[in-house]
């Protein structure tokens, strides 16, 4: 479960996670407008929050059409927005990417130090895994 893992992740992160608190920011495979359209809406603050484990969570979802709070979470448009710049004004304690390739490859690119990258793959054909996910903390 990834409430298990997460806490082995965020020990190499600048500060240790403490109970339920810190920052995650979160790259879905697809905008979160698009998920809310599919009727499964009702999943995402757990999905990707589990249990509640960080007290902020953000989305960066390029194709997301504007910026808003939802979901318990800060969702932010990515359309045009530098990926490392927000990465470094919002200084995560984990980043997490949805999805073995575009995700995957932002997240395991774009790193700051000593903020783990966990990278979920959904994708079950090798062709569909970037070769950049070598570089994450840790892959599901």
């Amino acid at each position: 479960m990834i409430t298990d893992v997460l806490p082995v992740a965020a020990t190499r992160a600048k500060a240790p996670l403490r109970g339920h608190g810190g920052r995650l920011l979160v790259l879905p495979s697809e905008a979160i407008s698009v998920t809310e359209r599919s009727g499964t809406a009702c999943v995402i603050k757990n999905y990707y929050n589990p249990e509640g484990m960080f007290s902020e969570v953000f989305a960066w979802c390029p194709g997301e059409p504007t910026d808003r709070r939802d979901h318990g979470m800060t969702i932010l448009n990515g359309n045009g927005r530098s990926y490392a710049r927000l990465l470094r004004s919002l200084k995560p304690d984990v980043v997490r990417a949805y999805g073995g390739f575009w995700a995957a490859d932002v997240a395991c690119r774009h790193r700051l130090a000593g903020v783990p990258v966990v990278v979920s793959v959904h994708d079950p054909h090798p062709s569909m895994v970037h070769h950049s996910v070598r570089y994450a903390d840790l892959i599901i």
